[in-house]
């Protein structure tokens, strides 16, 4: 016959219960389902602690602590664990309902194993013994003593002693385990690792060493003379300490051996009858602090170099710096003078360098110099930027001379360590500068003014023969004569014009424009007939793609495609073709002039665009241009916030490409 233990579980008269290792709830029988009030549901996979907290205000109360300690013993030991009375409080069916109620209980634990032997569960036996609590108190109130009672209070007194003595193992277990330094027991003369602490297993790999004799457990110390002392600790029972010792250790499963270095003590137990039972081993591995005192050696050695190679270096910039012909000082990053030259010492006429450091430097620059520089100096120190100003300095007669200071940033990382600066004198110079600026202008508007009052009289020779061809009275040679005379006056209007608008660009920086709504393809068409009729057997071609309209200055517009026109048909080859090309974007116009012919010289290019400058290949006939034409061209193309560019080789020709905006944001 076979027994059903499901069934002779369930119908057990005593309360039983299973917990899994989680010490949650796993079955629970009808006996205790009765005894707690509960059913099985409300149960089934919840922790212990969380249906039957006890005290729920205090969640870590002694009862629950006493439960819980006996549950992880039986589970850590395998061993049956029994409390002979625990007072816990759960719910009770009472004549109000089911409500919560202390009550005495004896429980015991069982460990269940699984397959391999290993504790999964724990079987809870548990009996209320709450009349039987009240009646050994009742009976010792009366003095009357009761077998069972008795029996009782005994099984208490014992059980209270077993959990202190359960308590001070595990405080001590824990103080072994959790000191800062390595610790392990070793049993009999063959050395046997009975017991050692995490740092002790850190120190040696986490390697399986319990109950293994040291031989065994770290075969790679054998030979490096501990078991010998280990052997002599045991024989002599005379303590060994050992003071930054070298052990070669395996640190990781499988790893070779690496360098330790450990402070430790071999301490000889006592067996209680004059022998040695074993030795306690403690120590700290101080390998680290071994490394950090080799590194701290090393970075001395290094800081020593560096000092050594900064005071060399320091003093070569010192030679360097009275070597050379300017002054020459130094400051710190928040802008004060750290040191001078001699040079410095000798132009301000002063003997000691602590005069002129720190901001006494200030004193000596010219009043009208001296907030520009100030603050110029300031944005330096802010930014981190180089600093650079002219400025005059006081020499040490009392005349003020120009100078050009200039200075960097030393940098170490995102930090200024230090700035290096020079003062050169610039006087001779800057009074020259200022002299030929002057007479520039000058010269430029004497050239507005003569050209101005040219104007009058030519516009009056072209209107005269404008009439005069008008009349008709004229023969064919006085015809030509007039004509002759018409193209030299619209000749010379240009010059001055182009005068004119060199002389506005170099005063003013720029060529005014008015920017007015213009039709590129219309201008394009006007300006290529008029510069044509002056070229009449050239072959040229005109075309125009895209946008016509956008915002610009018609006249200008006009002046800057004559002036790359007349330039092209100038310089091209005279059985060459000159060609006008415009295309409108949607954001920009392209005009394009192409000729052939001998190329620009590579020399060329890069100052064609310059006032004076003409690029005049043999045979062009462009020795009769004065070299404003281009340089014009390119002002209004700047004015217009465009571009211009040339391309110029003997295969492809000569191209040059304006690019303009089709509105420009405001009149440049």
């Amino acid at each position: 016959m076979q027994i059903d233990f499901a069934q002779l579980f369930q119908q057990s008269p005593n309360p039983y219960m299973l917990l899994d290792r989680e010490l949650r709830f796993v079955a629970a029988n009808a006996a205790y389902l009765r005894v707690t009030a509960t059913r099985l549901d409300e149960l089934i996979g919840r922790p212990l602690f969380e249906v039957f907290p006890n005290d729920p205000e205090n969640p870590n109360n002694n009862s629950v602590l006493m439960l819980r300690r006996s549950l992880e013993r039986t589970l850590r030991t395998g061993d049956v664990d029994a409390l002979a009375l625990i007072r816990y409080r759960v719910p009770q069916h009472t004549d109000h309902g089911i409500e919560a109620t202390d009550r005495y209980w004896s429980a015991t634990h069982t460990p269940i194993r699984d397959g391999s032997g290993r504790v999964a569960y724990v079987l809870q036996h548990t009996v209320d013994v709450t009349e039987l609590h009240s009646l050994r108190a009742a009976a010792a109130g009366a003095g009357q003593v009761d077998v069972a009672s008795d029996v009782l209070g005994r099984a208490q007194q014992v059980q209270q002693h077993n959990v202190l003595l359960d308590i001070e193992r595990s405080h001590l277990r824990a103080l072994f385990e959790q000191a800062p330094g390595f610790m392990c027991f070793l049993r009999g003369p063959e050395h046997v690792f009975e017991i050692a602490n995490a740092a002790y297993m850190q120190l040696v790999g986490h390697r399986d060493i319990l109950g293994k004799p040291v031989r065994d457990a770290l075969p790679e110390v054998a030979g490096q003379g501990f078991v010998d002392l280990l052997d002599s600790v045991y024989t002599t029972g005379q303590a060994f300490t050992g003071s930054g010792m070298l052990v070669m250790l395996q640190r990781t499963p499988g790893g070779p051996p690496v360098e330790a270095y450990v402070d430790f003590i071999y301490q000889p137990i006592s067996d209680g009858k004059g022998g040695v039972s074993g030795i306690f081993v403690q120590g700290y591995d101080i390998s680290r602090q071994k490394q950090q005192e080799a590194e701290r050696a090393e970075l001395l050695a290094r800081e020593h170099s560096a000092r050594e190679a900064a005071e060399t270096a320091e003093e070569r910039q010192r030679f360097l710096a009275e070597s050379i012909p300017q002054q020459v000082w130094t400051a710190t990053p928040n802008g004060d003078l750290d040191f001078v030259n001699q040079r410095v010492l000798e132009y301000f006429g002063v003997g000691r360098h602590a005069d002129l450091l720190g901001q006494a430097w200030i004193s000596y620059v010219h009043p009208d110099d001296a907030e520009r520089s100030r603050e110029r100096w300031r944005q330096s120190l802010r930014t981190g930027d180089p600093y650079e100003v002219e400025f005059r300095l006081r020499r040490g007669d009392g005349v003020y001379r120009w100078h050009l200071a200039r200075a960097v940033a030393l940098r170490h990382a995102d930090d200024i360590e230090k700035w290096f600066g020079t003062n050169t004198d610039m006087d001779d110079l800057t009074r020259a500068r200022q002299e030929l600026q002057a007479r520039a202008e000058l010269d430029q508007q004497m050239i507005g003014i003569v050209s101005h009052d040219l104007r009058n009289p030519l516009n009056a020779i072209g209107l005269a023969t404008a009439l005069l061809l008008q009349r008709g009275r004229l023969d064919e040679q006085h015809v030509t004569i007039v004509r002759r005379i018409m193209s030299s006056s619209e000749r010379a209007v240009r010059l001055i014009r182009d005068f004119l608008d060199f002389t506005e660009a170099r005063v003013s920086g720029r060529i005014p424009v008015t920017l007015a709504p213009c039709n590129i393809r219309e201008i394009a068409r006007q300006v290529f007939e008029e510069v044509h009729l002056a070229y009449p057997d050239r072959q040229a071609h005109l075309r125009h793609t895209g946008e016509e309209a956008g915002n610009w200055d018609c006249d200008r517009l006009a002046q800057l495609i004559g002036n790359l026109l007349g330039n092209a048909f100038q310089h091209g080859a005279p059985a060459g073709v000159v060609s006008l090309a415009t295309r409108g974007g949607p954001d920009e116009i392209i005009i394009e002039v192409h000729n052939d012919g001998t190329p620009i010289a590579p020399q060329d290019r890069g100052r064609l665009f310059e006032p004076f400058q003409r690029g005049v290949a043999p045979g062009s006939g462009g020795g009769r241009s004065i070299g404003l034409g281009l340089f014009i061209a390119s002002q209004i193309a700047k004015s217009h916030g465009g571009s211009i560019a040339v391309h110029s080789t003997a295969e492809e020709g000569t191209l040059f490409t304006v690019r303009l905006p089709r509105r420009p944001p405001a009149a440049q």
